[in-house]
């Protein structure tokens, strides 16, 4: 984590997410023995599909571990995949702590519109974390047409 100053809540927080990451190293490892085969057996059409599964399966490996959250004066810029969302502080409503599905890691935010984000700061600093938005909670400016609750 990288804050702006000692015990901010500013910055950069990753999920740590934990589970079987060698299952992954083995499944790509078998696509791309399945590949090789496929290759070298004269099956390039069935080499090419075993190929690409296997670097689609590598890439959302990749993007499963990739879940953060940047906590910023202007708001929160939250990513599960490739996918960035910003919310401001102003469309936040209330920082909760999740039920027993999300464990006791991470905290929900509740976005104006009935939205709820996921957010991977630590649930132990969700007092901190509120605290923080209320500094930083500035009124909401007027939106265009179509953008209903304020987020990009």
């Amino acid at each position: 984590m990288a804050g702006e100053q000692e015990g901010s809540v500013a910055g950069s927080y990753r999920l740590h997410r934990r589970g079987p990451v060698w299952l992954g190293g083995v499944v790509v490892v078998l696509g791309a023995v399945a590949t090789v085969l496929a290759l070298l057996d004269g099956r390039e059409a069935f080499g090419s599909l075993y190929a690409l599964m296997t670097l689609t399966f590598l890439a959302n490996l990749l993007v499963w571990r990739a879940a953060q959250t940047v906590v910023s004066p202007e708001g929160l810029r939250v990513t599960n995949g490739l996918c960035w969302r910003t919310i401001p502080w102003g469309a936040v409503v209330d920082i909760e702590r999740p039920g027993r599905r999300g464990g006791d890691r991470t905290l929900r935010a509740s976005i104006r519109g009935s939205k709820q984000v996921t957010l991977y700061v630590p649930a132990a600093q969700r007092d901190d974390l509120l605290a923080y938005a209320e500094a930083h909670r500035q009124p909401s400016p007027p939106r265009p047409s179509g953008d209903a609750d304020g987020i990009r």
